[in-house]
């Protein structure tokens, strides 16, 4: 775990720079191995158990949906690819809350559940999108607008974990201790 902050908190901090040096080409360059490392950090955390995150991460396990519920089992499928990180971490969340898949969950479970696909699968938007810059001579979006709606969404994204604790409150502050966007004037 502790290499996946150190790795975690070197890559989202340099993304911070970036962004508040108006280097937003770079940015979008780089971001897409903070959404990776962030949602493997959240992986080992939501896990808490290194051997059981390292098998999910590696691929050796997976997750898949029977019945309503997110449950782990052996993989018989290809190791995931660093986009699809993001998609795990919310099925990791939900394989270990299953009650908040149930039909019958109060509202503020399904509620939770549902932000917590939306941040999955908006992460993964993002990677998606942020791929373009690999290649940015074939690349028209605007870096601007691109760099500034994945910096926000990153931001709301740890607001979320920290309002509705889906972390440990150790893993919280340190995502918390990591560099700041700057938007300039609020």
């Amino acid at each position: 775990m502790e290499q996946r902050k150190d790795d975690l908190k070197k890559e989202y901090n340099l993304a911070a720079e970036l962004f508040n040096e108006k280097k937003y080409d770079r940015f979008l360059r780089n971001i897409r191995t903070v959404i990776s490392s962030l949602s493997i950090f959240m992986i080992y955390d939501m896990l808490g158990n290194d051997d059981d995150a390292c098998d999910l991460v590696d691929g050796n396990t997976t997750i898949i949906r029977d019945k309503g519920k997110y449950l782990i089992q052996e993989s018989t499928v290809r190791k995931p690819s660093s986009r699809d990180y993001s998609l795990l971490m919310y099925k990791t969340y939900l394989s270990i809350h299953p009650d908040y898949c149930a039909a019958n969950a109060e509202l503020t479970k399904k509620e939770l559940k549902a932000a917590m696909i939306g941040y999955g699968e908006g992460l993964t938007g993002l990677y998606s999108v942020t791929s373009e810059w690999a290649h940015p001579e074939k690349c028209n979006l605007d870096a601007y607008s691109q760099a500034f709606c994945t910096a926000s969404f990153l931001n709301s994204f740890i607001d979320f974990i920290k309002s509705k604790k889906v972390l440990t409150p150790s893993s919280t502050s340190f995502l918390l201790s990591l560099s700041k966007f700057d938007f300039g004037n609020k």
